[in-house]
């Protein structure tokens, strides 16, 4: 019976643990087993030593009575055999044995003998739990298989030293998790236990006897008779019923699964299966078998992370992750004792695996909203925000139109009473009292700010607006696209906090190998793009500005230039990471979240350096919001363009000299860096080249260059041939196509990887390369030299996603990391599922987006800035909705434009002339289809004072609907080219 027993136990220890040798699972006992521990051990020979002293003693004292010999030889090598445990010269100290005992010196002798058992030596061996050195000393041939025992039972007894457990918690009502935890754990463990126990004592039984041995080797003697008495025949074994709510509890935990060499390291059981566990049970004493008390509990899963030990020192690569269905009358630091301190299997079998427990994360459980003043801070200013864009569209959809009219009627009479048939300076009466813009109408005009309803048509306002050059909507959305598609592969399987993929060892040396993917590999050449559109806007709009200026560049406008961009950008950045720092925690939760959000942690401390715009290149290694690194970078070389843009409109071949000079210095910057890091630390090419300003530069030069060819060929074109425009057609798609698959050439199956020189010359050649491509295909687009090419990205579709692009770049990590740790099982790699969930991030996002540039973006970015700049009542009444055809008709009478003025005087037209107003005008080079012979577009032109805020220089595409008003419709101007993301 007891065989087949042994054998059901060997067969549930294999199967549970995998351990497939029967003398390393006799590690797994300890003291629960009968066998001693290292303590015990010790003990042990106390009690010996003073067993054997007091034996030696009595010898001494019958011998003096004349009842024995002192010199006996059975006490003589009982004595030698513990002497090679306290001294390595065992022959001196048994010499004066003998003189002091032989010699019948009883006095002198029980003296040596007390200093014998004294000695240092035992005293320490007493005090000591580690038996490694002792262990040595063993004679090889006589101790080998009872050493390692011994040395098994020593690893166990140190596991725990072992075991750096992060959160540990000491509970007051550590008790509770016990009874609950082992009703449905120790009915498995105890049966293990107890058959290893019986194998062991079946293999002491066989064996021990049979090993050769001194007969006076007391250590030996006295361990084998304490192990052989420990497995006599009144051996009790714990036993114990697994109740049937147990199953449920087990079954929710995980099992060893498939494919690990692939890569899947995170075994994360049953969530949800855990957490819908609900228990009421009875629980009763095991000894008598009296109920005691009914208790119920509810399943709360925990996941546990083990590091991989290999001779005592923990492998770099992650942990595994091993989900468990605890009590939630556990919290992490009662599993980590349970595991680690109580229970002997669960202790050993970490031991014998070379496993170390470095973190138990059961959740956000220590968590209280109601005492985290940072999330009700947080809380209280979305809600505000919330109620004020309720109030605010409900008041701009409803009722201001109305209330606007009136104001709209006296604007009306003010205009044809001082204005129409006058020769007046126009200008000089914008600051008149019917005119001029008041406190209240700023205040008015900063709530009309946050209406969703004017600032919903602000995002879809697909109409071409004066100026724009709407191939760079269909340019930065596609660039956002291709970031999205990089980063579903990046955040998460690649970038992590937490292991969450099911076979990316094995995906990525395939899919790698793809030409197709290629660009995947590369796709932080659409950063790049935004940098290129950044560079032209910046130098196009800078210099329109001050053409619009009368040519007039002053210390203001300067100032305004890098506030306007400061503002544009800092306040859905600070409000977004307002919102992730202090609700992350709370978000969501599942069996793959990160114990901790490092980049949560990190701007509760370093949000200062994102208000500051340098968290790309100040404490990079604890990144706040790291995610939008792109954020300051774009604002670093708009500060820098300030050396470009002012020698450009005072000094025209300084600023082209300047352009080249940034170019060249790039250009050496980068290739410096790249030699370094490449050849020394290459593991800090992320932080110092992929971030800094000085390495990522290029692309954005390169706009500088093009937008001032935008600018001053705007209404003349492009004149070239047919065959050279299509050769430098092929050069740019060569351009943009080179850096995005020249990796193939590598990772192709037989393909050589690069040297360093390679990777330098690429580090500093292909963004270069990139966005020169990039820029042609805009200019050409822009001139009407595209094609199908042009008719694709200037489709009005990708205005309204151009629009969203900054909010749903600063959103878009989160939310891809928050899908990725909220999954229930591992994410499996492949191109079919990352094509999904990449259209599913792309939508949902793109939603987020919107909603962040309602409420935060919007309101803020560009309502406050307008509310403040704002001079006239025409800004005011157009910054909501209002009568749109009375305005504008009263508008036009102002500035001279409306149908009467065709009759008017010479004199009149004279005087508006002086005072800087001309009627619009069209090209007389132009043939009736819009172009000479050269291809040259024809421009209308309405020049307005700088100040008006409303008229603009237009230009007049063919095939692009262009109007000489921005606002064709009662929605306020819309000013998203100031932001070149």
């Amino acid at each position: 019976m007891r065989n087949k027993a042994v054998s059901e136990y060997s067969l549930a220890v294999v199967l549970l643990f995998g351990c497939s040798s029967l003398s390393l699972e006799a590690g797994l006992l300890r003291r629960d087993a009968g066998i001693p521990s290292p303590s015990d051990l010790s003990r042990m020979y106390a009690e010996a030593r003073e067993t054997l002293r007091s034996e030696m003693k009595t010898a001494m004292n019958r011998n003096d009575d004349g009842g024995g010999n002192a010199c006996d030889d059975e006490d003589f090598e009982r004595l030698q055999g513990m002497l090679r445990y306290v001294s390595d010269d065992r022959n001196q100290l048994k010499k004066k044995w003998k003189q002091l005992s032989c010699g019948r010196r009883n006095d002198e002798a029980a003296t040596f003998l007390d200093s014998i058992f004294g000695e240092t030596p035992w005293q320490k061996l007493e005090q000591s739990e580690n038996l490694d050195g002792f262990l040595q000393s063993f004679d090889p041939d006589t101790f080998s298989l009872l050493g390692d025992i011994l040395k098994l039972l020593n690893a166990i007894a140190n596991a725990r030293d072992n075991v750096t457990v992060t959160d540990e918690v000491v509970s007051a009502e550590r008790e509770e998790c016990y009874i609950d935890y082992s009703a449905f754990v120790e009915p498995i463990t105890n049966p293990i236990q107890n058959g290893i126990v019986l194998l062991i004592c079946d293999f002491l039984r066989v064996l021990l006897p049979q090993l050769p041995h001194n007969r006076t080797d007391f250590i030996f003697n006295l361990i084998v008779d304490k192990l052989l008495e420990n497995c006599g025949d009144e051996l009790e074994l714990t036993t114990k019923e697994m109740p049937d709510w147990g199953l449920r509890m087990i079954d929710a935990m995980s099992k060893i699964p498939t494919s690990i060499s692939d890569g899947r390291l995170s075994w994360v059981g049953a969530y949800d299966l855990c957490h819908n566990t609900k228990v009421d049970y009875n629980y009763t004493d095991g000894s008598n078998f009296t109920e005691l008390s009914k208790r119920s509990f509810t399943g709360k899963y925990c996941r546990l992370d083990l590091a991989i030990i290999s001779n005592g020192t923990e492998l770099p690569i992650p942990p595994l992750q091993f989900g468990i269905c605890v009590p939630d009358t556990c919290n992490s630091g009662d599993v980590a004792w349970y595991i680690t301190n109580n229970n002997t299997v669960l202790r050993g079998v970490q031991a014998l695996l070379g496993l170390k427990l470095t973190y138990v994360y059961c959740g956000m459980e220590e968590l209280d909203p109601s005492t985290d003043s940072a999330l009700q801070a947080a809380l209280a200013i979305t809600i505000i925000c919330l109620v004020v864009v309720v109030i605010a569209t409900i008041y701009d959809g409803c009722f201001r139109k109305r209330l606007m009219k009136k104001h709209v009627e006296k604007v009306k009479e003010y205009i044809e009473e001082s204005v129409v048939g006058k020769e007046v300076d126009r200008e000089s009466l914008l600051d008149d009292k019917p005119l001029k813009i008041r406190m209240t109408n700023r205040l008015e005009m900063l709530f009309v700010g946050f209406s969703a309803y004017t600032n919903f048509r602000k995002v879809f306002t697909i109409r071409d607006k004066p100026g724009e050059l709407p191939v760079l909507s269909g340019i930065r959305a596609l660039s956002y696209f291709y970031v999205m598609w990089g980063n579903t592969y990046v955040f998460g399987p690649i970038y992590f906090e937490a292991w969450v993929t099911a076979n990316v060892v094995g995906a990525i040396p395939r899919i790698t190998k793809k030409f197709i993917f290629q660009p995947i590999i590369n796709f932080h050449l659409a950063e790049d793009s935004f940098l290129l559109i950044s560079g032209i806007l910046v130098t196009y709009w800078f210099l329109r500005r001050h053409e619009e200026n009368k040519n007039k560049l002053t210390v203001r406008s300067i100032i305004y230039y890098f506030l306007h961009r400061y503002w544009r950008l800092m306040p859905a950045m600070m409000l977004s990471i307002m919102i992730f720092t202090c609700t992350y925690k709370y978000a969501a939760d599942g069996p793959l979240f990160p114990p901790k959000d490092t980049d949560g942690e990190n701007c509760r401390v370093n949000w200062w350096v994102d208000l500051l715009m340098v968290h790309n290149i100040v404490k990079t290694s604890a990144q706040c919001f790291g995610h939008a690194w792109f954020v300051p970078l774009v604002f670093q070389l708009h500060v820098a363009a300030i050396v470009v843009v002012i020698p450009l409109v005072l000094f025209p071949v300084v600023g082209y000299v300047m352009i080249v000079v940034m170019y060249l210095a790039h250009i050496g910057a980068t290739a410096a860096i790249s030699t370094d890091l490449r050849e020394n630390r290459m593991s800090d090419w992320y932080n110092e080249y992929l971030l800094t300003p000085w390495c990522r530069a290029g692309p954005f030069v390169i706009g500088l260059a093009f937008g001032v060819i935008l600018h001053k060929r705007r209404g003349l074109g492009i004149g070239i041939h047919w065959a050279l425009n299509l050769l430098l057609w092929v050069v740019a798609l060569i351009c943009v196509m080179a850096p995005a698959f020249a990796s193939y050439g590598q990772y192709k199956d037989g393909g050589e990887r690069w040297g360093t020189a390679a990777l330098i010359a690429y580090d500093t050649l292909a963004r270069s390369s990139w966005g020169l491509g990039l820029a042609w295909i805009a200019l050409a687009c822009n001139f009407n030299r595209g094609g199908v090419i042009e008719s694709f990205l200037c489709w009005k579709a990708w205005t309204p996603i151009s629009r969203l692009v900054y909010t749903t770049l600063l959103m878009h990590g989160l939310f891809i990391f928050q899908w990725v740790y909220t999954n229930r099982q591992p994410i499996y790699i492949d191109e079919y599922h990352m094509m999904y969930a990449f259209f599913g991030h792309l939508i949902f996002v793109m939603i987020v987006g919107l909603t962040i540039s309602l409420i935060w973006d919007l309101p803020f970015g560009t309502g406050v800035e307008k509310a403040i700049i704002a001079r006239t009542k025409f800004h005011w009444i157009r910054a909501g909705r209002h009568p749109r055809r009375d305005l504008n008709r009263s508008e036009k009478k102002f500035y001279g434009l409306d149908s009467s003025r065709s009759s008017s005087s010479s004199s009149s037209a004279e005087s508006e002339k002086e005072t800087g107003f001309v009627k619009a005008v069209s090209s007389s080079n132009d043939s009736e289809d819009g172009r000479n012979d050269a291809g040259n577009h024809y421009e209308q032109s309405i020049e307005r004072p700088a100040d008006s805020g409303h008229y603009e220089h237009v230009t007049d595409v063919p095939g692009h609907s262009n109007h000489a008003y921005k606002n064709d419709e009662d929605e306020p101007d819309i000013d998203y080219y100031s932001v070149s993301l």
